[in-house]
């Protein structure tokens, strides 16, 4: 049986670039507001922490995105930087020599719908 894992290994600007495209795509996932940091936790989530203006105060405030919404801002990342990314395969991420990746695995069925995709994109 054909199988395919790929990998696609985001430095740490691009993770915040693909945090800010999640973020424009989807306005109710984080409020108005400078994101300061974020780090990956060893449960597979991960913690972003913000500076956010309510009137004249700057509260800071940590929120925490579980895995399967990690794995949308990686995928959003990748649409819009033209890095092809088919709809089919099981998409998660783990963290691979200290970068956060994104990992999708292809059975043989779904490389044979991945591959077509492809083909009407051509």
């Amino acid at each position: 049986m054909a199988a395919e894992l790929r990998y696609i290994v985001l430095s740490n600007g691009e993770v915040e670039t693909g945090i800010q495209a999640y973020r424009r795509m989807n306005p109710d996932f984080l409020p108005a507001g400078d994101i300061t940091s974020w780090t990956v936790n060893d449960d597979q989530t991960m913690t972003i922490e913000m500076d956010v203006k309510g009137g004249s105060t700057v509260n800071h405030v940590t929120f925490t995105v579980d895995g399967d919404e990690v794995t949308a801002i990686l995928v959003r990342f990748c649409i819009e930087n033209n890095i092809v990314v088919p709809r089919a395969g099981r998409k998660d991420w783990h963290l691979q020599g200290g970068k956060v990746t994104l990992r999708i695995r292809l059975n043989d069925k779904e490389l044979t719908t991945a591959y077509d995709e492809m083909e009407t994109v051509s």
